[in-house]
Parts: C-alpha cells; structure tokens; sequence
C-alpha cells in the first residue's frame, strides 16, 4: 500500500514538474519521492534475499530469486528517473550546492561515477571563484560537511576501481567510466583528494579553517 501511494505521489509531482517546467521545486520533489521509491524496493530487496535460502522447494527458491531480480531491475528503474528529474531540476541552474550534490550521489549509486566527479568538481570549481569574490569568504560548499564527505566516499570507489584496472581484474561495465580509467587510472590521485575532503568535511562540521 506504501509503495503504491508512494508512486501516485511520484506521478503528481512529475506531471506537475512536466507541465511547469521553469520550477525546479517540483523536478526535485518529483526526485525524492523516486528515491523514496527506491527505497522502499532496497528493503523488498533485503527481505527477499535474506529469505531466499529458507525455501523448502527449488521451485519456492526459484521464484524468490525471480522476485530479487525484479526489486532490483525496479530500484534501477526508480533510481534512473530520479537521475533523470534531478538533472532537470539541476540544468534550471538553482541557488545553492544541494540539487547538483543530490545528483551525485545518485550517479554514484548508478555506477556513473566519472559524472559524478564531474559535478562536484563543477561545483569544487564555482566555490573557488564564488570565495575569491566574496573576498575569502567561506562558500557553501566549504561549509557543507555533508558534500565534502560524498566526494569522499567518491573519492574512495573511484581508488578501488583504478586499482582493480590496474590489476586487470576491472568488472565495472559502465562505458564512459571504463574511458575514464583507460585514461586517468595510473595518475589520477584519489588519495590525496580523498584525505583533502576528509579535512574539508570537519572544517564543515567545526565551522572554522582547521586544515
């Protein structure tokens, strides 16, 4: 019954997003209640697959595997459209860091992870030059503890993957990231940007410059 309510309220917000098209409110309402959506499959997702081996029959283990398959194929399917509504609220260029670091995280949940790094090095980009014209001023971005630990984590998948390429042993099958690693994977220096957002994260959180 949740999940059902939880897509009508997605409907209403995507056609509402569809028809006024300028509001970036509304793309983004839109895209929480896909994420809420995805949500709610990750914990179906759960339950099946804890459940999976308690099956008394083959048959009984085979359709609670056809039935992991679906929650995953439909938490893909609810994650993309909240890819996809948070860009377009995102290309209406909204005020503020948390519409482009809602995007990210959630190309980084799809594996889309050198378009991740793309958007929050935009963003690293416009705190720079916001901070230099604010004469030094700490930007947004510098006090959100919260997107200096999401690029973080992106920092930490990102080394995982170049050692996986470097060892021959990639699996990841996105096409523009596997473009990314043939490029970058030896130089790119995920360990020292990594310990960077670290220092930038609890300055965030203390509210001062301590790194």
């Amino acid at each position: 019954a949740k999940l059902e309510i939880a897509k009508k309220a997605y409907g209403s917000y995507h056609i509402a997003a569809v028809m006024c098209k300028k509001d970036f409110t509304l793309w983004v309402r839109a895209a929480d209640a896909a994420l809420e959506i995805a949500d709610m499959y990750n914990s179906l997702l759960g339950i099946a697959s804890t459940t999976s081996g308690d099956t008394s029959s083959s048959a009984g283990d085979g359709a609670r595997n056809i039935e992991v398959i679906e929650f995953k194929e439909e938490r893909r399917k609810w994650m993309e459209e909240a890819k996809d509504d948070f860009t377009a609220a995102d290309n209406l260029q909204p005020p503020g860091i948390s519409i482009p670091a809602k995007l990210a995280s959630v190309q980084m949940e799809l594996g889309n992870l050198s378009e991740a790094l793309t958007i929050i090095t935009d963003l690293k980009n416009q705190s720079q030059h916001s901070s230099k014209r604010a004469a030094g001023e700490r930007s947004e971005l510098d006090r959100s503890y919260g997107a200096w630990l999401l690029y973080a984590d992106l920092m930490l998948r990102i080394g995982h993957e170049c050692g996986q390429w470097i060892d021959g042993n990639s699996r990841n099958n996105n096409y523009m990231f596997r473009r990314w690693l043939r490029k970058y994977s030896e130089t790119f220096d995920w360990k020292e940007r990594r310990l960077q957002a670290l220092c930038m994260a609890l300055e965030g959180a203390a509210g001062s410059t301590a790194c």
